[in-house]
């Protein structure tokens, strides 16, 4: 790296940290979000995990009724 390129990316490090202060009350308010924002991502999943085995079981039903499939498995993200 030339000495220009390290001066002008040592002089945007030095601004990235002094323009970033929050006061108490901005981290306060950036935690309560963060935190709403995973219990709702949380509970779309847990619904997106629903839907999915209703989807697997109707799609089990479909295979042994059409196809006489004996046995039927669930692999992929549903096992986990």
């Amino acid at each position: 790296m030339s000495d220009r390129v390290k001066s002008s990316y040592d002089k945007c490090i030095k601004l990235t940290y002094m323009s970033i202060k929050f006061t108490p009350q901005e981290i306060a308010s950036y935690r309560a979000t963060a935190q709403r924002k995973w219990q709702e991502s949380k509970e779309e999943r847990k619904l997106r995990e629903k839907h999915a085995w209703k989807l697997a079981e109707l799609a089990a039903a479909l295979l042994k009724e059409q196809f006489k499939a004996t046995k039927v498995m669930v692999f992929g993200s549903l096992v986990q």
